[in-house]
């Protein structure tokens, strides 16, 4: 005989699931749990696949085989019908079971498009539901949709590559792309199984950040911010898999505590405020007579030897800039890769200045929110950090315009280093200037960061060549810029010089005079300074043989850029397929241009795939480039 305690559960039970259905009814949504037949009834499905028995999330079991039983549960999956109902009678049998020996038998469940259908064990689900049990055993046999187009359809066949890898249905990530990445940070490659312990490792993981991701969403009362499968990926994006499997659960709390405001931040439908010039604050006469007596520490770290890499040396051009500015006020340090030492050493600000450095500044910056760290990259939406880097493409639109004038009907050659953001609005900036002088010449497009760089064979054969920008710290080649090869006799033509020594004493300036903020943790948004030729921290240096006509052309436009009267995006453009981008008299958005995947109709060549590349240059592919891998 049911003892009255287990009739009180089913009781308290139906309170609930009568408080679900009224949740629902205020809000408009559907009262009772979903059901397969018609959930599928307008998807074409390509065949079903039986997975056997295995163990799977209760959160996941969302709905039901056919609409018999439907009306009898919440969309909760608590029971609705009345205490004197002969469903409610085996509703209590079953849990007596659970309380006394354990549920055994299996359910039967149609798994489709990620979520579980109940076609045996309803009443199962509904009791191990009111007890928040967080998994059930269950033969699984899966509904596979017709692959189409569908972005929904294609994430899910994403979710089923992964599962082949890993039998794991708990990680639901939305974003595409993700599931593949959560591999590769496993150090697995594209359809390598896992072993029994990597799953067991990587299961205990998720289940940890997962129950301290959605209790924290809870106490904020903010829902879910991003699916738990997503927020992981960014997760680990900061802190590697390696070091969190072996966190414990405290370590992981604390951590994810820390960058909540980054995943709130990613959610955003505008994550960057893109700042385009210099902001001109005045400081108060007290800022500046607090500030006037305090020398503050700066630190610039460096991913490599600054005299064996132009970038670098430019930033650390930057740096001998800021003492030589600020003598009295500023003190600087230079590191090799260690963040975390610049932080130890005291220093108050630190400039990353590469984008493989964003992982290690990012961890600093969690770590440290007293220290102020920024990342020379582009295309990052953290908050934590603050981001910089230069409009680079309006000085290639100007030396595209040189290229145009004096190639005299001869093709043009163009080196790129590495398929990351920003890189092809340069390329296409370029190609763009020289069309607006000289539509008819191709412009031959090498990637040196390519298996197959042909560098030396084809700059022979062109007469013009836009090479890297930047002089080294050797100075010994003179392949550098937009030059010309007759003969064999290089001539130097132009080349764009980036300033940074212009923007680290701007920030610091403002620092100095006590104008500038923090990004607060109110705001939604990451910030990133994006400065071109009206900031001077990009400038072009032309050479003294260059024709009058042509440096006066040149100079127009230069200061056409630079009062706002021009810019080399906007209108309607063609790639070399013919499809069209932009909109007349209509400039293309930032975004539109940092993350271009496409090449102007006058270029000869592709965005190589990154397979295509040499080994050393995927790391930073990987972090900022514009294309995934090739499948």
């Amino acid at each position: 005989m049911m003892t009255e305690e287990y009739k009180e559960e089913y009781k308290k039970a139906r309170k609930a699931a009568m408080k679900q259905y009224r949740t629902c009814a205020s809000k408009g949504w559907s009262l009772y749990p979903p059901v397969l037949d018609e959930v599928s009834a307008y998807v074409k499905t390509a065949g079903e696949e039986v997975l056997g028995e295995m163990e799977i999330p209760l959160s996941l079991v969302t709905g039901t085989r056919t609409v018999g039983r439907q009306n009898a549960f919440s969309k909760g999956f608590l029971p609705i019908l009345p205490e004197s109902s002969e469903f409610a009678r085996k509703w209590i049998t079953l849990y007596e079971a659970q309380m006394e020996e354990g549920i055994r038998d299996p359910i039967l469940v149609y798994e489709f498009m990620h979520q579980f259908y109940v076609q045996e064990g309803n009443k199962r689900v509904s009791v191990m539901k009111y007890l928040d049990a967080s998994r059930i055993m269950a033969k699984v046999i899966r509904v596979i949709p017709e692959k189409t187009d569908d972005p929904s359809v294609k994430l899910y066949y994403e979710f089923m590559e992964f599962y082949r890898s890993t039998k794991i249905y708990d990680i639901d990530c939305k974003q595409p792309g993700n599931y593949a990445k959560l591999l590769e940070l496993m150090g697995k490659e594209r359809n390598e199984a896992c072993s029994d312990e990597e799953r067991k490792k990587l299961g205990s993981l998720f289940y940890h950040f997962s129950s301290i991701y959605h209790a924290n969403a809870a106490a904020r009362n903010e829902g879910e911010v991003l699916s738990a499968g997503d927020a992981f990926l960014i997760y680990l994006g900061i802190f590697s898999y390696e070091e969190a499997v072996s966190k414990p659960a405290s370590k992981l709390r604390e951590e994810i505590l820390k960058m909540w405001k980054e995943f709130v931040s990613v959610k955003e439908a505008a994550p960057v405020k893109r700042l385009l010039e210099p902001e001109d604050k005045k400081p108060a006469f007290w800022n500046k007579l607090l500030n006037s007596t305090q020398k503050l520490s700066i630190a610039f770290v460096y991913d490599k030897k600054p005299d064996t890499s132009s970038w670098l040396y430019a930033h650390e051009l930057g740096r001998l800039h800021l003492e030589e500015v600020f003598p009295e006020k500023v003190e600087t340090r230079s590191y090799i890769g260690d963040v975390e030492r610049a932080v130890s050493d005291g220093n108050q600000v630190i400039f990353t200045t590469t984008p493989l450095l964003m992982p290690d500044s990012l961890k600093a910056a969690l770590k440290y929110p007293e220290v102020q760290i920024f990342n020379c990259s582009l295309n990052y939406a953290w908050k934590s950090i603050p981001t910089y880097y230069a409009r680079m493409y309006e000085v290639k639109f100007l030396t595209g315009l040189i290229a145009g004038s004096m190639a005299k009907g001869e093709n043009i050659g163009y080196e790129a280093d590495y398929p990351i953001y920003g890189s092809i609005a340069n390329i296409n900036a370029f190609a763009i200037g020289v069309a607006m002088v000289n539509p008819n010449i191709k412009i031959y497009l090498n990637w040196t960061s390519g298996k197959e760089d042909k560098t030396t064979a084809y700059t022979e054969q062109l007469a013009v060549v836009s090479a890297k920008d930047m002089i080294s710290a050797d100075g010994y080649n003179r392949r550098f810029g937009l030059y010309s090869n007759k003969n064999g006799e290089i001539l130097n033509i132009a080349t764009s010089v980036l300033d940074w020594g212009i923007f680290y004493e701007k920030i610091i300036q403002q620092m100095l005079d006590g104008t500038w903020k923090r990004v607060s943790d109110k705001e939604t948004v990451s910030r990133n300074y994006w400065w071109g030729l009206s900031a001077g921290v990009e400038s072009l240096i032309c050479s003294s043989q260059m024709p009058y006509g042509t440096k006066r052309l040149v100079n127009t436009f230069q200061n056409l850029i630079i009062e706002g009267s021009f810019h080399p995006f906007e209108g309607v453009f063609y790639d070399k397929n013919g499809k069209e981008y932009g909109k007349k008299d209509t400039i293309l958005s930032n975004e539109e241009i940092i993350t271009m995947d496409w090449l102007f109709s006058n270029i000869v060549g592709e965005i190589p795939e990154k397979y295509e590349l040499k080994e050393q240059a995927k790391p930073i592919v990987e972090l900022q480039g514009v294309k995934g891998e090739k499948e």
